[in-house]
This record gives structure tokens, sequence and C-alpha cells, in this order.
């Protein structure tokens, strides 16, 4: 049967056939019957009728094009849990308290499809119940039916697609049943609002539940966004409480190979960084949604990030202001300051010459001072102020192991570069991942780290060291020994023994 709408009403028809040689049913007794336009009048108003005013309660207009499906369920018991791992241990089963043969039980089905509120956002209602009142009525029978299992399969026969739809029987008796709800709410919402949006429906179910029989009083209802936004703020969750677990795990680890206190947490910051760097590249520049892959890569590469970060500092860490490569460095530049120095100050020379302007004392003194015959810098004779020293034990660090960090990042990325132009998606993600979170932590570790510790790098001898050395001898009985100054500033600033510490 073909049928066209001439109007914007729609209205549905369930044929069973099936294509045979053109368009004929292959059933015997079936024939074609032809194209017809019913009217709007004769469009199963007589059935639908009682069931519109079975809905009390506030609809509200379709909006959004792909609406959510909620679904009360009545008789079926889920599984409590569900294990991660291995066979479920317990499967759903039937309800032995749910009797739909009480009237009291049927009489709390058809309360749930009334009382509708616009916070629960139904446009439209699938209710057995209304339409089997609806059959009672017409065979001049009351409702609640006291012969229900008689009742309800004469309505089955006479009503097979809606039965079909939200009934379940087992030696002919309803052991079973479900209403949905079409609301407006689409599918694609935040987890956020799907998850409040299920409170609501909590609500409202709960309270159809308190004012039920017990017969009927354990109903519970389910939608495909609840699955997707509860799942969604687990994913989230667990994934920050495994990221914050494996950052503190990182610093633990910083600290037990550097044995500093406060470079494991100016490194972690830096890992920190380099994380919420892959987190935007995930999330915003790639605009990927958060799936199993995404998950695992923030998980994983936390500790691929500490990686680099960890060589430059633990190299930091074992510098001292004694140490011949230190020292030499530093001569070196010293060395090359002062060059730059006597340059400048001969090109100012030359110009106010030039000018026939006469030098300033500040300038006579700088003059003098340049002029005198340079000597040989002795190694012994170099001495530092915290910042002085910071600096050169960064500089130090990166150049003894920032070319072999720089030189591991490039094979990183360079051999994961290959997955870029995979077919399949999980290995285009992958190497996508890789590739950004090698280049962040090696941007990090040369870049971010070593300006770090020029700022607020630990001194050799920290005071936090000096305490916790203190605390040990008195515990272990010990005299204390005079030490050090507790904080960097008290070293002072010796005088400077060269012309170079004077630029």
């Amino acid at each position: 049967v073909d049928v066209r709408n001439t109007t914007e009403d729609l209205c549905e028809l369930h044929v069973l056939c099936f294509k045979e040689e053109g368009y004929q049913c292959g059933i015997s007794g079936w024939k074609r019957l032809g194209s017809a336009a019913y009217p709007l009048a004769r469009r199963l108003s007589p059935v639908f009728a009682p069931f519109s005013r079975q809905l009390q309660g506030e609809l509200v207009t379709q909006t959004v094009p792909t609406p959510v499906d909620v679904t009360v369920i009545w008789g079926i018991r889920s599984a409590r849990s569900t294990p991660l791992v291995g066979p479920p241990s317990e499967f759903w089963s039937y309800d032995p308290n749910f009797v739909p043969q009480n009237p009291w039980a049927q009489r709390a089905i058809r309360n749930m499809c009334s009382g509708l509120t616009k916070n629960l956002k139904v446009f439209r209602a699938k209710c057995w119940i209304s339409l089997f009142e609806t059959y009672l009525n017409q065979q001049n029978k009351r409702f609640p039916s006291r012969t229900f299992d008689g009742d309800v399969i004469g309505w089955y026969y006479s009503n097979t697609v809606e039965a079909q739809a939200h009934l379940w029987f087992q030696d002919r008796k309803v052991i079973a049943c479900k209403l949905q709800f079409l609301v407006n709410v689409g599918i694609y919402v935040p987890s956020s609002q799907g998850l409040l949006y299920m409170k609501e429906w909590d609500s409202f179910v709960e309270g159809k539940n308190a004012v039920a029989s017990m017969t009927a009083n354990r109903a519970w209802h389910t939608a495909s966004i609840w699955v997707r936004s509860e799942a969604e703020v687990a994913i989230i969750g667990s994934t920050i409480d495994t990221i914050i677990i494996a950052t503190c795990s990182g610093w633990a680890g910083v600290f037990l190979f550097t044995g500093d206190l406060w470079l494991a947490v100016i490194v972690t910051c830096v890992v920190i960084v380099v994380i919420t760097g892959l987190a935007f590249y995930i999330s915003c520049i790639m605009a990927w949604s958060i799936g199993p892959i995404e998950v695992i890569s923030l998980v994983v590469f936390v500790g691929y990030s500490v990686t680099y970060a960890l060589h430059i500092a633990h190299n930091y860490n074992q510098m001292r202001d004694s140490d011949k490569d230190l020292l030499e460095a530093e001569a070196k530049v010293r060395k090359r300051k002062m060059a730059r120095a006597k340059a400048q100050a001969a090109r100012k020379r030359a110009a106010a010459a030039a000018a026939g302007a006469d030098e300033d004392l500040e300038d006579l003194q700088a003059a003098v001072q340049l002029d005198l015959p340079e000597q040989e810098l002795r190694l012994e004779d170099i001495t530092f102020t915290p910042a002085q020293l910071r600096e050169a034990r960064t500089r130090v660090a990166v150049l003894h192991v920032g070319g072999a960090t720089l030189s591991s990042a490039l094979s990183t990325a360079g051999s994961s570069a290959f997955l870029l132009l995979c077919t399949l998606t999980i290995f285009v993600k992958l190497g996508g991942v890789v590739v950004a979170v090698t280049v962040l932590s090696i941007l990090g570790a040369i870049v971010t780290l070593p300006a770090a510790l020029m700022l607020v790098g630990p001194a050799p001898d920290a005071w936090y060291k000096q305490k916790v050395r203190r605390l040990l001898q008195m515990l272990m009985g010990g005299k204390a020994q005079d030490q050090e100054p507790l904080l960097d500033s008290d070293l002072g600033s010796p005088s400077p023994k060269d012309p170079s510490e004077l630029y």
C-alpha cells in the first residue's frame, strides 16, 4: 500500500510484505491495492485521540533534528556492575516483583504518562497502556483490567506493532514493559548538560515510584545520552586523576635522581606545561574528540615528557662552583664579554674624539681600566654571585647534554613522522601525538627549563638541604657543625678580581 501525505501532518503505516518478481507480495491471498491518498480526517484519529487525552502534562515543540529517546522500563533488572576485564559476573534478569496483572500496577504504568513537566522537554510519548485502555473501552471493559492476561493478548493481536515494541511475554504473560518519550534534547549535547537533564528524569521517575504499588514501583529510565555523558565524565575524571598521579610520580623520580626538592618542582612544572600543550593540540588544533587514543596519549606521555628535562636538570645539579668545566666555560664567557666591552669603549672614544667633545669621568675611568695590560685570567680567581652561578651551571648543563637531547628528539620525531602517512586513523593520531609531544618536550627542556633555572634555580647547597642535614645530625646524636649561610642571598657579592667583573 502506497500512502502519500497531502498535508504536513504525518502518519505511520506498517505493511508486512516483501519484494518478489516486481512489486508483488509472495504471500498467498495478498494482492497489491495500488496507491491511495487519505484525507486528514481518516488518519488513525479513532486510535490516537484517546491516547492524546491520556497525556496529562506540558508538552513542548520539537526544535532539534535528532531528539533523544528516553525509555522507562518495568520488569527488567540490569547488572549492578560490569568489569573492565573478563566476563561479567552478573547479567540482566527479569524482576519477579513486577506484577502487571495487579490493577494498581496498571495504574502506576499509566500514571507515568501523566504529570509531564516542561523540564522533561517531552514533545511525544509512546504509552502502550493508553492504547490498551482504549481497547478495553471499545470492548466495553473497565480499566484497569481484572483479566489482564487475556485482555492484553486480545489487544496484542489487534495492535501487534505497538505490543511487540513495548511488551515482553513469557508463557503468554507480560513479564516486562516499557514506555518511550521523545524529548527536545539533541543526542550530541555536552556531557555536563546531559547529566543535569538526567537528574530531571531521576526526580520524575523516583516521584512516580514513591506513590506506585509495590508490584510496579521499580521503574527505571535509560537513554543513549545517559551512557555517553556518564562515560565521558568518568573518562575525563579518571584521566585527570591519572595525570596527577603520573605527574607526582615524575616529581618523585626527579627528586630521587637529583636529590633536590626545588629542582624536582621546577622540572614538574615544565612537564605540566608540556602536557597542557599536548591537550591543547589534541582538543583545539586537531579538534579530536576525547577517546581511547587521546586518553592514552595524555597519560602515557607524561613520563616521556620528563625524560629530556630530567637530563638537563640532573646535569645542572651535578655542577659546582669549583668544577673545572664550569670554570673554563665561565672564563671563556668573561673573556668574550671583556673583548666586547673594549670594542664598545673604543668606538665611544673614537666617536667623542671625532665630535671634539670632552670625555666624562665615567668614560675616562673605563678607558684607564681597559688600557691596562691584559692578564691571563686564572680559574682559581673566578668567583660567582648567586645569579652568576645559576647562569654558569645552566650554561654548562645545556652544553653537556643539550646536543644529545636534541638529537634524540629529532630521531624520535623523524621516525614517528612516517605514521602520518598511514591509512588507519589510529596510526595517524598516534604519529601526530608523538611528534607533538616530542617537539613540546624538547622546547621545554632546552628553552623553558634553562630559563627557569637561571631565574630560580637551586644553589649547590641550598638552605633546605642544610636543614635536612642538620636535622639528621641531631637525630643521630651528633653535634651540628657550622654550615654555610642558609639563604643564597646571604652569600654576598665578593669583590671582582678581574676587569671583566666591571661589565
